[in-house]
């Protein structure tokens, strides 16, 4: 038995048998030790001990199997050192090989193998990649539309799968939408029990939909919430405005008029469960507000009387889009739409349903299966009533119907005296079923945290754990029966006590059942149990910071010198800008420059904290050490478009830093140089991967080699032109032309080892016979080039694995992981394992912890593109579809579109609210929070007012909540609800700080982060940064700041010119005389000159 001195809390874990068991552990809470010494109790029982392999243990990942399994043998063997003469922990010791403990898909594989023939599958099948399989099903796909398209050579343009082809196409028929489309809904389906019945119950309540009165409707109680929840917004506002207009400086002649308009929303919001006919009435009648009374001038403070005419402005401009968004037509006109999208989703539906059947047939054939197959089949198998079920029992057309065990499942059952789950937040309604076929109900232990759920884009699906959560009893409640019982693990063995009462205190404002899908209650609280002995004050641990840096864009910078986060300043009279391309450009640059703000601050406070003896404890040692860049982790949502920041500015300082999932491997010269010689080995017809050859260093000609070239054939292909050239065609120099003919002869050859090798082998001949892969080792970072090289040729060996072979397929399946986005990392000359501050995703840090934790990016705006789409998908409310009338040219979304978009959305906000609670709770000792903001002054006084009416405790309002685009937007009100920062604001020129013992908010203007951009590590502020950056953007000087340097050297006693004034102007003011041919395109695709033919013919 394990040495630790456990809680109660953790012991009711560890002991409770005889029912299903939820345990709700908390970030930090040592669940993992639980399940293990859970196990190992079990194991060693002296009353009813139970073999190893009779446990079934399911974990997340492969990675934490392993460690489970390591986990379980080393426990094993720290009792037999103490009772060497157990035969029983020798036969548990004998058992851990063959113990069940994987994966889900490793159980599922396991059933899927041993029972292939009741499904008449191969007993050799193979589980492709995800890459293979997104390969095979985009062939399969492809078959299938042709086919369709054949079927309905003569259809009429109304035809359903007609008609939804052209809806989802572009003006050129492209159907990539289309394709899409069907690829999601497969999936999306895959991820229920019974996707076959969840798509027809899709399909046929929409055409049942007209049928139905109003208030009958599936997603009535939805839309009602969505109105309730705009409603509640109005509220809030004027209750902000009340409150001003009622305190110091305030409007007192508004108040009574600002009650009534109070008590009319709130008689909005009555009615919302009432009549729709009645809520309308009362809307439209509500338009007319009473005007707010004159107030003589200084009864009250301007800005405060604007500041409450504002509010109330808003809400009154508000009303007529609501009435707008939701009444402006009859319900009956409103469900009509479904009668006409109905046959669309149906012909979707088939569409759906034939793609499922190509694609398993297709499997089949090759002898394949995908992962999702492994949970498919192994349902089918395990329930005589689930879908390709081979018991001969009808499945039955109710997706929601319970799924009865067949013998297989009964024979799991008998095995299995336990049924044990890690991570049970990150399952989804398959995994789910699976789990309740081979548990007898009262023999399963779940183990996970909903709060910690952040993998619903893998489909996972929360709502499982939450369902179990809300159904079952307290442990502690002996009086109720019921399905299970549930417990708490809420002490936090992991972070000092000043990062729990933050986390406690922000998640306590932010966490709600209504946008984060679960209330942080006083259950949900994170308990201290962590002990870090005592040393002076200053020197480890500390409050929580938080920081809010502004970022000034260039404009708004004084005209003497640059603005914060940008290198140069253009002023009006420094040159014209190129319209919109040259807003664009200051957009990017600007969006680039607050990235480096943020990411320059962090390198300088994590440089600081390293150097400075910060100490964090080391349990190993049991004694505090000196902080190295081991101990420090920066984490972000995503790392896309700001790692490469942050890595340049950590080396900028010369602090080490390591970023991981960063991609980046396909930008990489030498890789898309040896990409673009296959491409040509391949199809030598292919223009730029052509030319991108000849320009590298395998062939070395340079650009007006290449002009020459074309000149020799100006018509045609490239290829033809070398072809020509290489004959000396067009008085082409023959030193060029025999470097053509070389390069052509060999390759000739490097096209017929193509037909006889497999990729990986002729890349590596391609990198002997080229001395490529030599020359790039000569270059600087020669070792992490080669090592890009090296990783082609394994990734082309993997390929070589699955169905496909040859050079066409591979650059088709590099081609696809471009597309997808599925790059790769590339290779780096520090790992994560050396003492380099790392740098990842928070997705990545799930399940770690770190000594100090660096959160940046919290201004960064949420992602919720794929709230954009034409058709959208739930798990409970089914497709919500787009009206599209292609002969009006009219595009509108349904009402039940609109409805799915709002939960969805609520839905996203929840998973990014989990997200931020993984990431204040990976610190151990110190939790530092950063964002940067382009008006954070304004931000702050919006918070100030927004929350001045909120209560001391409690959640803040939800419409607050469910209106946030960036974590900022919910730390900010929550912070400032506080009391240590009433009357907190942004300061003019000096860093100021507030906040209470547990966390300090930290407030940087501008003029305190000049030092930032106007010193380099260790260097002198001066003027020098200014004019260089300007220079180095190709962007011409100011007259204002020449004229001022002219003064400032005659005042110097220096020369005035060196050179004439108008020769000075001549050369920083020089424009191009051809300035206008700036903007056509060096190479033009075929696609886009047919789009601009066909915008020209229009």
């Amino acid at each position: 038995m394990s040495s630790i001195t456990w809680t109660d809390e953790q012991l009711n874990a560890i002991n409770t048998r005889g029912v299903d068991l939820l345990v709700s552990a908390a970030a930090g809470s040592g669940k993992t030790a639980v399940l293990v010494e859970r196990i190992i109790r079990r194991l060693l029982d002296e009353k009813e001990p139970v073999d190893l392999d009779r446990l079934l243990v399911v974990t997340f990942t492969d990675a934490a199997a392993a460690e489970m399994r390591q986990r379980v043998g080393d426990a094993l063997v720290r009792v037999l050192q103490e009772r060497p003469d157990s035969h029983l922990l020798k036969r548990q010791l004998f058992l851990v090989p063959r113990a069940s403990i994987g994966t889900l898909h490793s159980f599922c594989s396991e059933v899927v193998r041993h029972h292939f023939y009741l499904l008449g599958l191969d007993p050799g099948f193979r589980v492709m990649d995800e890459n293979e399989a997104a390969l095979l099903r985009r062939e399969v796909l492809e078959d299938v539309l042709e086919e369709c398209y054949g079927e309905r050579v003569d259809a009429p343009p109304d035809d359903p799968f007609i008609y939804l082809t052209r809806v989802l196409s572009d003006r050129h028929g492209d159907d990539r939408q289309l394709v899409a489309l069907v690829l999601r809904l497969y999936d999306f389906s895959r991820s229920l029990p019974r996707p076959r019945a969840w798509l027809e119950r899709v399909a046929a309540s929409l055409a049942r939909s007209p049928g139905l009165p109003w208030e009958k409707q599936p997603w009535y109680g939805d839309w009602l919430e969505m109105i309730r929840l705009e409603l509640e917004g109005w509220l809030d506002a004027l209750a902000e405005a009340l409150h001003l207009a009622a305190g110091p400086g305030g409007p007192k002649r508004y108040v009574p008029v600002l009650e009534g308009d109070l008590a009319r929303v709130r008689g909005w919001l009555e009615r919302v469960e009432g009549d729709f006919a009645a809520l309308k009435q009362a809307l439209e009648e509500g338009q007319r507000w009473p005007s707010l009374p004159a107030s003589p001038k200084g009864e009250a403070l301007e800005e405060i009387k604007e500041r409450v005419q504002g509010l109330r402005n808003g809400v009154k401009k508000a009303l007529p889009p609501l009435i707008k968004k939701y009444f402006s037509r009859s319900p009956e006109e409103m469900l009509q739409d479904f009668s006409r999208l109905a046959p669309l989703v149906r012909s979707l539906v088939e569409l759906v349903r034939r793609f499922d059947h190509a694609y398993r047939q297709a499997k089949r054939e090759r002898a394949v299966a995908d992962f999702a197959d492994l949970e498919y089949d192994a349902l089918a198998i395990l329930a005589v009533n689930g879908e390709g079920s081979p018991w001969g029992v009808d499945a039955g057309a109710d997706p929601d119907a319970p799924l009865r065990p067949s013998p297989v499942a009964m024979e799991y059952r008998q095995r299995f005296v336990e049924v044990l789950v890690d991570e049970y937040q990150d399952i989804n309604g398959v995994q789910e079923a699976l789990l309740e076929l081979v548990s007898r109900g009262d023999n399963r232990f779940f183990v996970g945290d909903v709060k910690q759920s952040i993998y619903r884009f893998r489909l996972a699906d929360p709502m499982v754990f939450l369902k179990r959560y809300h159904e079952f009893a307290d442990l502690a409640d002996g009086s109720c029966t019921g399905p299970g019982r549930r417990t708490m693990l809420s002490a936090n063995f992991r972070s000092r006590r000043e990062i729990l009462e933050t986390v406690n205190y922000l998640f306590g404002r932010l966490m709600t059942r209504r946008v984060g899908e679960l209330d942080y209650d006083e259950r949900a609280r994170l308990n201290a149990g962590a002990d870090f002995p005592d040393v002076a004050a200053g020197r480890a641990g500390g409050p929580v910071e938080i920081h809010l840096l502004e970022y000034r864009p260039p404009e708004a910078a004084p005209p003497g010198g640059p603005g914060v986060g940008a290198a140069a300043s253009p002023g009006s009279e420094g040159g014209e800008q190129d319209g919109a391309a040259g807003e664009d450009d200051r957009q990017q640059v600007e969006e680039l420059d607050l990235v480096r703000l943020e990411a320059r601050w962090v390198a300088e406070r994590v440089r600081r904290l390293v150097n400075e003896d910060f100490l964090v404890y080391d349990r190993g040692r049991k004694e505090y050490r000196k902080a190295t860049c081991r101990d420090v982790v920066v984490l972000m949502r995503s790392l896309k478009g700001r790692v490469g920041v942050f890595l340049e500015e950590f080396r900028r300082l010369d602090v080490p830093a390591y970023a991981g999932g960063s991609g980046g491997y396909f930008d990489a010269p030498e890789v898309q140089t040896v990409l673009a010689l296959l491409q040509v080995i391949d199809n030598p017809r292919r223009d730029i991967p052509l030319a991108a050859v000849l320009r590298s260093p395998m062939v070395g000609l340079k650009g007006a080699d290449l002009a020459a070239i074309r000149l020799a054939c100006p018509h045609g292909d490239f290829y033809t032109a070398v072809e020509q050239a290489a004959r000396g065609g067009g008085g082409v120099d023959p030193q060029l032309a025999g470097k053509l003919d070389r390069f052509l002869a060999r390759l000739e050859g490097w096209r017929d080892l193509a037909r006889r090798l497999p990729p990986a082998e002729l890349l590596e001949e391609l990198y002997r016979q080229t001395g490529y892969y030599h020359l790039v080792g000569a270059m600087p970072g020669g070792a992490v080039r080669q090592a890009n090289l090296r990783s082609l040729v394994d990734r082309a060996r993997s390929f070589e694995g699955t169905i496909y072979r040859g050079l066409f397929r591979f650059l088709r399946f590099i081609e696809q992981l471009q597309e997808e986005g599925q790059d790769m990392d590339t290779a780096r000359s520090l790992g994560e394992n050396e003492d380099v501050v790392r740098i990842m995703s928070v997705h990545r840090s799930k399940g770690l912890e770190f000594p100090v934790v660096v959160v940046a990016g919290l201004g960064r705006r949420f992602n919720l593109m794929d709230l954009s789409q034409e058709f959208l998908l739930h798990r409970r409310l089914g497709i919500g579809p787009t009206v599209v009338d292609l002969e009006q040219g009219i595009r509108y979304p349904t009402v039940l579109h609109g409805v799915i978009r709002q939960r969805l959305r609520l839905e996203a906000l929840a998973e990014e609210m989990r997200l931020l609670y993984v990431a204040l709770t990976r610190a151990r000792e110190k939790l530092i929070l950063v964002a940067a903001a382009r008006d954070p002054g304004r931000q702050v006084e919006q918070w100030r007012s927004r929350t001045a009416a909120a209560p001391p405790e409690g959640p803040l309002s939800v419409s607050l909540l469910a209106g946030a685009g960036c974590f900022l937007d919910w730390l900010g009100p929550a912070l400032w609800s506080h009391p240590a920062l009433h009357g907190f604001a942004f300061p003019g020129d000096q860093a100021v700080a507030a906040g209470g013992r547990s966390w300090q908010v930290h407030l940087w203007p501008a003029p305190a982060l000049e030092r930032l951009w106007l010193a380099d590590a260790g260097g002198e502020k001066g003027e020098e940064p200014y004019w260089l950056g300007r220079l180095a953007e190709m962007k011409p000087l100011p007259e204002e700041w020449i004229a001022r340097q002219e003064e400032s050297r005659a005042e110097d006693g220096r020369e005035r010119e060196l050179i004439s004034t108008d020769e000075l102007r001549r050369r920083l003011f020089w424009t191009c005389p051809h300035r206008e041919l700036s903007t056509l395109p060096s190479k033009v695709t075929v696609t886009e000159w047919r789009h601009r033919m066909e915008e020209l013919a229009e």
